[in-house]
């Protein structure tokens, strides 16, 4: 069977409003799935009405529907990605290894059964907890860690050599080499016995009086969110916690990896948001001993070494005209598994309908409007305009004063020079470089060059 030549048809069960969803959309076209995307938005949503017969793969990622047992067994592989460890099924799981003092965590892909978190393993990915992790730091690290081996595994699996087979009824099957040849690396991996449910989980929420401090501290580290605070219980009512988020994250520390220009209209900003305390800056070229009061503490050579002593980290380098040293950090900084978030100034103002990819920084009165993408790694510089559906990839800097406006494509690693305006609708390609003050009304090769 000529696999390239099938139509393998996927059933892609994913989150609304998720930027990683909505690129990995983009990945599994692109490598030639036919996709049907079934989306949820909260755990209460019922499945829709889906054709499900000649389903090749069904891909569920971060989703809150519970496939029934015919829909699972109509595809030739149904597969989960589950955020957390064999040692984690069910609901809860990064709260729990928080609470039980877990040392380690890490991601699941698994086959699906009747029954949740139970399915023969296909791949995993284990990372170590810090001392300094919140639930915030370490869903960070779940999910970018889910979406990276999403990634890897579809392209696996597209190439993989398939060889036809039947069911019972004469049915029309195949196997697929790459995932019977991981189902059998990985069939002494066993899924704990001890599963928590949304019932489990609430329970866990609810304090009274009684806590101790040590206690309330444990529990707010491993279960209290914004959106799903911790609850106290007294005298028949319920009242929900209101420590803000920000009073713990003061406590969370950032390194900062650059010490020049714009490293100071970062701090700026970070310090203004109250979210971060500075650890610091490293830079390879230390020209200075201290940046705006904070210490350049050495080179990037000791980023390896401060993974547990800072929660996060950032990309202060500045750029222009070559977007790859920017890149190479950013890079290094994932493959370290740094938390690399991303910095808003509350004098920007941001669409709650736009995406922005970790580790952008979007500066001082820059707007940022409904439908756009943003990529990771990016520099929205003071007073930037982005209009509606706007497209920006990868390591891009839009400089001081720029408009983009709605509808325009603009690929990784370019470079928009202070007051350029873009056309409305126009694409841009990666590796340019345009300097200030022009007026671009057509379409830009890759490597494209305007002084």
């Amino acid at each position: 069977m000529d696999k390239k030549a099938r139509d393998m048809k996927v059933l892609f069960f994913c989150k609304k409003n998720d930027s990683m969803s909505e690129k990995l959309i983009t990945q599994i076209n692109s490598l030639g799935f036919n996709t049907n995307v079934i989306y949820s938005e909260n755990k209460d949503d019922k499945l829709p009405e889906i054709n499900i017969e000649n389903i090749d793969f069904i891909f569920s990622y971060r989703s809150y529907f519970i496939l029934p047992e015919d829909m699972i067994k109509k595809a030739n592989y149904a597969i989960n990605f589950h955020p957390g460890p064999p040692q984690y099924p069910g609901t809860g799981c990064i709260n729990y290894a928080l609470y039980e003092g877990a040392n380690e965590y890490g991601i699941t892909v698994h086959l699906m059964e009747k029954l949740v978190d139970t399915g023969k393993i296909i791949d995993l990915e284990i990372f170590n907890i810090s001392k300094n992790d919140s639930l915030i730091s370490l869903l960070e690290k779940t999910h970018n860690a889910l979406f990276s081996k999403f990634v890897e595994i579809t392209k696996k699996i597209y190439d993989s050599e398939i060889t036809p087979t039947q069911d019972k009824k004469n049915k029309q099957l195949f196997k697929n080499k790459y995932l019977e040849d991981q189902i059998s690396k990985n069939e002494d991996i066993k899924w704990s016995k001890i599963k928590r449910n949304t019932k489990d989980l609430n329970n866990e929420m609810i304090i009274d009086q009684s806590i101790s401090k040590g206690e309330l501290d444990v529990k707010f580290r491993s279960f209290h969110h914004q959106e799903f605070p911790l609850r106290l219980r007294l005298h028949g009512y319920n009242f929900h916690l209101d420590r803000k988020l920000s009073e713990n994250q003061m406590n969370k520390k950032i390194i900062l990896v650059g010490a020049g220009g714009h490293a100071k209209s970062c701090i700026d900003i970070i310090e203004r948001l109250h979210e971060y305390s500075i650890y610091g800056l490293v830079d390879n070229d230390l020209l200075e001993t201290e940046v705006l009061g904070y210490p350049v503490i050495g080179n990037d050579s000791l980023l390896d070494s401060l993974k547990d002593e800072v929660d996060a980290a950032f990309v202060t380098v500045g750029q222009i005209k070559d977007a790859k040293p920017r890149e190479k950090l950013f890079k290094y900084l994932s493959k370290l598994k740094f938390h690399l978030p991303v910095i808003k100034s509350p004098k920007s103002y941001v669409s709650p309908h736009s995406i922005i990819q970790s580790g952008t920084i979007i500066m001082n009165d820059c707007i940022v409007n409904s439908g756009t993408t943003i990529g990771s790694n990016c520099i929205l510089n003071n007073k930037c305009l982005i209009e509606h559906d706007v497209k920006i990839g990868d390591n891009c800097h839009i400089s001081t004063g720029a408009l983009v406006n709605g509808v325009v494509s603009i690929g990784d690693n370019t470079f928009i020079g202070s007051g350029t305006v873009l056309k409305q609708g126009i694409n841009i390609g990666s590796n340019c470089v345009i300097s200030a003050g022009k007026f671009i009304n057509k379409d830009l090769n890759d490597g494209t060059f305007l002084k």
